[in-house]
């Protein structure tokens, strides 16, 4: 008889990984949140109490300057959180992976970052959760959580594209370190 050949062995996708990770930040970002209250206005509150309290802790009295900032805070917060779980749980996966390839114990092979893609219907989840954040209330928190974490899954896929880009670059290190720099820097310009 003809020996049947074992089927390939199809490994999970990175851009699926990086969607699971999306998916741990919005829910540990949210449950969070929810820690401070059960509808936005508490939520809102208990931040701004939390920011004003730490901002003018010398004064005792708020300036208007500093209302406007703990304004811009407050907003920013959820969307920050979000954003820095991403980072976090990112990095520290692919540290794991490094270390577990490093110590002969990965049992897949390395997976080729330069070809991640998230799948299709990504982008259809993210124009939702966008337009959704501007309905108002928890949905719309909700929605600027989730919103966060896909731009972030993109901007993570648009490194990866990056770096295939500049393989043939002579000063690929200086052209990616200085992007790096500018992210780093002033973060706005993955979006």
């Amino acid at each position: 008889g003809a020996t049947q050949q074992p089927p390939a062995l199809e490994w999970y996708p990175v851009g699926r990984i990086l969607l699971w990770i999306a998916a741990f930040a919005v829910i540990t970002t949210t449950a969070t949140l929810l820690t401070l209250g059960a509808d936005t206005d508490t939520i809102t509150a208990a931040l701004r109490r939390g920011l004003l309290k730490v901002l003018s802790a010398g004064d005792g009295q708020g300036s208007v300057e500093i209302e406007r900032l703990v304004d811009m805070l407050v907003i920013l917060a959820p969307l920050a959180a979000t954003i820095l779980s991403m980072v976090t749980l990112t990095l520290n996966l692919w540290l794991a992976g490094k270390i577990t390839q490093t110590s002969g114990r990965l049992n897949r092979p390395w997976p080729e970052l330069r070809s991640t893609a998230l799948p299709s219907m990504t982008l259809v989840a993210l124009l939702v959760a966008a337009a959704l954040s501007f309905v108002g209330g928890m949905l719309a928190l909700l929605a600027q959580i989730v919103t966060a974490a896909l731009v972030i899954g993109y901007a993570l896929v648009g490194f990866a594209v990056l770096h295939t880009l500049t393989l043939s670059l002579n000063s690929r290190g200086f052209w990616l370190g200085g992007i790096y720099a500018v992210v780093v820097m002033f973060g706005w310009p993955i979006v």
